[in-house]
């Protein structure tokens, strides 16, 4: 991203009086949430996964990008996932709960901790 505003500067170039004035663009990064990277063999994702397979849900690990408070608590070393809960259309005017996929996900996380709790 840095590099494509640099050659968008270099482009907006003018001569003005005979000097060539290129725009000037200053970078300044500041991360809001920790990285959030979950290993395919990380036991909470393995029980989770299996404990989803009891209950007839094939759950997939994805990249997602963004922020979480799951990113919070991995980066201070709290080990978590970020499970989905059935909020379809976030951060828009149309966001809404599918409750037969939040109340799904609750029951899932209670048959995890159950079953993390037993190992």
């Amino acid at each position: 991203m840095r590099d494509c505003f640099l050659k968008a500067a270099a482009r907006r170039a003018k001569k003005i009086g005979g000097r060539k004035i290129t725009p000037k663009v200053e970078f300044s990064i500041h991360r809001d949430f920790p990285n959030h990277a979950v290993p395919a063999n990380d036991p909470l994702l393995k029980t989770l996964i299996n404990t989803g397979k009891k209950q007839g849900i094939k759950l997939t690990p994805v990249v997602s990008g963004g922020g979480a408070d799951a990113n919070i608590f991995y980066g201070k070393g709290i080990n978590t996932v970020n499970l989905g809960t059935g909020m379809w259309e976030v951060h828009t005017v149309r966001e809404y709960l599918d409750l037969n996929d939040f109340f799904t996900s609750a029951g899932l996380v209670l048959d995890t901790l159950q079953e993390a709790g037993r190992n």
